[in-house]
């Protein structure tokens, strides 16, 4: 192989991993739209907004469907199988619960479930979000992982709402990108890895 035939490859390389990516970002359809579970210990009106929104032309494409799943102390089974049936699940809670007790607190509602959400679906298609916040922004999303840090370890994103944000369209659409940007990631990374092995396999020929 010559000189100029290395520089082809690489540039032909380079120009496959950002078609790849790009075409991921603008339609999402080289894979099946994602069944996308919620769950959580709080009642399904608390998060209906979430629910419109995985059904909104947003995420057109990418969510096949939100599944809402109350987690009870009582059927540990259907929680599994829950899981096993969904694509990508988020973990809900709403601070008007009263505290954000996720994971590695006293009293905390999610140690086990978290757990087994990121060793069935991987910890890349796990998110955990809280809702309701007075705050949202970097400081206080490092307050919450600094007293509860095994959410990094067990879940791909914190995403933090505000009701404010709620009751401003512009404000929650930054959010919901967030959103569709986590459960698009995994969709893309695998498209862009392939695209890689296949170059890199060119180069053995």
């Amino acid at each position: 192989m010559t000189e100029y035939d290395d520089k082809e490859q690489i540039k032909s390389s380079g120009t496959v991993v950002i078609m790849s990516y790009f075409s991921c970002l603008i339609c999402g359809s080289f894979f099946s739209p994602r069944v996308v579970g919620i769950f959580s210990r709080s009642a399904t009106v608390d998060y209906e907004w979430l629910m419109m929104a995985l059904k909104s032309p947003m995420f057109t494409g990418l969510v096949a469907e939100p599944r809402p799943v109350y987690i009870s102390n009582r059927d540990e089974c259907h929680f599994r199988e829950a899981v096993q049936d969904c694509d990508f699940v988020i973990l809900y809670h709403t601070k008007n619960r009263g505290r954000i007790n996720i994971i590695n607190v006293t009293d905390s509602l999610y140690d086990e479930e978290l757990t087994y959400m990121a060793s069935s679906k991987g910890r890349d298609n796990v998110i955990v979000l809280v809702d309701d916040l007075e705050k949202s922004d970097y400081q206080e999303k490092r307050r919450i992982l600094d007293g509860q840090p095994d959410i990094t370890i067990y879940s791909r994103d914190l995403i933090l709402v505000t009701g404010n944000e709620k009751r401003h369209p512009h404000l929650l659409d930054q959010k919901l990108q967030d959103i569709k940007a986590n459960i698009s990631a995994d969709l893309c990374s695998l498209l862009i890895y392939g695209s890689e092995e296949e170059d890199q396999a060119s180069w053995m020929r």
